[in-house]
Parts: C-alpha cells; structure tokens; sequence
C-alpha cells in the first residue's frame, strides 16, 4: 500500500492504484464525516444538504485535479471518486428504503450538480458513473423507466471513457450499469431482482415456447451467446432490454385490461411493436446487409427465407420477392392491422398450396407492423386485443432472426 496527500486529503492506494477506504479529511474518515453531515438531513419531497457537503466534494475533487496534475495514473482520480460517492450510499439506502424515493434521486442529482459545477470551472473531469446508476436506481424504484435508464447509459458512458482511458478497454463490462442494460446473470447487481430477473425470465419463457413452436432447439444461453454477449450488437442490445423491461412493467396491469381500452395505450403497444421490429430489422442487417445501403426488413426476412432454402431466389432482390408473394395466399401485408394481423395470427396462410412454416409467419408480422408503425400513429383495437401474443411472436421473430443462418 502507499498513500498520497493534497491539502487535507490522504488517499491510500494499492499497487494498482486503486483508492481504498478509508479516505481521511484531516485524518478523519471520509465515511464518519459524511454521515455525521447527513445525520439530521431535511427531508421531504426532496433532501436538504448542509453546505458543509459541496465544500467537502470540493475537497475531494481539488485533490483528483492535484493528483492528476502530478502525473498520478488516472485509476487513482476514478477509484478516489467512487470512494467518495460511496460514503452517501448509506444515507441514500435508508432514504430509498423508508420510502423517500423522490428524496433519494434528489440526493444524487445534487451530488451531480455539485460535481458538474466544479468541472465547469476545471480542466479535469470526475468520473461520475457510481452516481449515474445509483440516479438510475432510484427512478427505477420510482417506475421512472425512461429517465432511469437514460442514467444507467450515462454511467455506462463514463466506465467506458476510463476503462479506455486506463488502458482497459473492457472493463466497463463489470460495471453494474452494463450488467443491467444486457441482463447480465449477476445476481450481485443490485439491480438483478428488480430489473434483471423479470426480463431473463420472459426471454426464457417465450425461448421455450418458440422451441415448442418451430421444433429449433433454442434456449437463453442461446439467446445470451448469440445476442446479448455480441460487441457489434451492444446497442441494439441496450435498446431491446430498455424496450422488453417497459413491456413488463406494462404488464404489471394485465389483469386489469379494461385499463389499456383507450387511443393512448393503443399507440403505446405500437410504440412498443414497432421498437421490437426495429431490433428485429437490425439483427437482419447486422447478418445479411453486408455494404448494401437502404436494407429494410422486407430485404432481411426475404435473404433469411432464401438462405435457409424456404423460398427461391431470384436473379434480383424484386424477383425474389415477386415470386415470394405468387405463391403467397391469404394475407395482404398492404392492410391495416385491423385487417391483416388476425390473417396471420390465425395460421391460415399458405405458401405454394401448403401451410406457411412458423418461422415465416412470425417475420411477416414483423414486417408488416414495422412498415405500418414506421409510417402511422393511428390507434389500431387489435394492438391492444393482441397485444401480448403480437409482442411474443416479435420475440420468436427476433429468435428466427438469431439462430437461422
């Protein structure tokens, strides 16, 4: 272990430069400060902090600038950060926990401000990852789904920017940010139970219901190897957690349907839809497109159909798909929803005089509802009427899309 200090701060550190606790402000611990600071705190809709506070947080990221600036490693400067938001972590748990919850954001969000307040007068930057997803904690127990996740992005921003900068690329990987926003197994996380589980579990669930379904052996771990685990496909993997966790906080409600008998919920489920047909269309260009520009989902579904020999291919993308819908009988994908998604969720479609395969029927859905979601905002009963078995065959069209070559 050595140490280092700045005016009235001592950091102890190990050979790796991680700041340890305790950090000491005039040899007193950091963590004993801070909570006799917060120990009588105003509460209510939001938390009253003693000046006292933003002049320690001061302190300590005068010390980063000054351990910086004597050429320390920049882990020293992200550790001793960390440190020093972790010593509210107490205050905010008992705020979270006694039911404060609006408190509790406020509490971060004021660490924040005071932080973004001393970079605007300073060279040097303050990692602020811990606080970022402990923000986005909070609004996650708050329901506050887009703002919550809009702040466990952020801290994963900011471990990217210094495992890039310490020269480890992929650290940013361990964070619980990242853990979360890929559904990462990690049970640590303190954000498995709330957020983590409840999406594995419905991927799991429709996993073995699309292997029931198409006779493919298909399971999460499949799912987790062949998407969620994939670099060149880490945002469009946020995007479809961000997407499935709202779904399942939508559901919350489902015994209660009367509730989602309205315009609104009719154009929330095809805001819902159509993110997932996005997804889908990604993972189609990610696999097919190659250097082709302007690749919709039509192209995909129609190169994964020809690629696993379920129809011809023509000697042009428009042959191929004008010969697809000669033998294509019982559906118009031109229709509105109303009209053309019972068609194919009745199962009642034929291709070439025989019953269209599964695999194919789920990507048409997918195709027709990005078409239609890309270009209207009208309210549709049937997106409501079947709304969860619309969004499950969108998870088996996401399915067909990974595991078919």
């Amino acid at each position: 272990m050595a140490s280092a200090t700045s005016g009235k701060i001592t950091v102890v550190f190990d050979a790796d430069y991680k700041a340890q606790h305790p950090i000491l402000v005039g040899g007193v611990d950091l963590h004993l400060i801070v909570q006799q600071l917060t120990s009588a705190p105003l509460v209510g809709r939001s938390v009253g902090l003693p000046k006292a506070v933003y002049d320690l947080a001061n302190q300590v990221f005068d010390a980063i600038a000054d351990f910086s600036g004597r050429g320390l490693p920049q882990f020293l400067a992200v550790t001793i950060a960390d440190r020093f938001f972790e010593c509210f972590w107490p205050f905010w748990r008992s705020l979270s926990s006694l039911g404060f919850q609006l408190a509790a954001s406020e509490l971060w969000k004021q660490l924040l401000q005071c932080t973004i307040d001393w970079e605007s007068k300073h060279a040097v930057k303050i990692h602020k990852g811990t606080p970022f997803f402990w923000l986005g904690e909070s609004l996650i127990y708050q329901a506050d789904i887009d703002t919550a996740f809009l702040f466990i992005f952020n801290a994963i921003e900011q471990d990217k920017s210094w495992s890039q900068t310490v020269g480890q690329p992929d650290k940013y990987k361990q964070s619980p940010a990242y853990k979360t926003a890929t559904i990462n197994d990690s049970k640590e996380n303190t954000l498995y139970e709330i957020a983590v589980r409840p999406v594995r579990d419905l991927v799991s669930s429709h996993a073995t219901d699309f292997s029931k379904s198409t006779g493919l052996v298909f399971s999460l771990n499949d799912f987790q190897s062949n998407f969620l685990d994939r670099p060149d496909l880490e945002k469009v993997v946020f995007f479809f957690v961000y997407n499935v966790y709202n779904h399942v906080q939508r559901n919350r409600f489902k015994q209660a349907p009367l509730f989602f008998e309205n315009d609104f919920s009719k154009l929330r489920n095809l805001d819902s839809i159509f993110n997932m047909c996005l997804v889908i269309e990604e993972i189609l260009q990610h696999k097919y497109a190659r250097i082709r520009t302007n690749y919709y989902i039509s192209d995909g579904v129609l190169d994964l159909a020809a690629a696993n020999a379920w129809i011809p291919t023509g000697k042009t993308r428009e042959e191929t798909e004008k010969q697809f819908f000669s033998k294509l009988t019982g559906v118009d994908l031109r229709l509105d929803p109303s009209a053309t998604v019972p068609v194919i969720l009745s199962g009642k479609i034929t291709y070439d005089g025989g019953p269209l395969r599964p695999e194919l029927r789920y990507l048409l859905l997918a195709w027709h509802l990005r078409n239609y979601g890309g270009h209207n905002v009208r309210a549709q009963d049937i997106l409501v009427q079947s709304y969860d078995r619309i969004f499950e065959w969108l998870m088996f069209a996401l399915f067909v899309s990974i595991v078919c070559k």
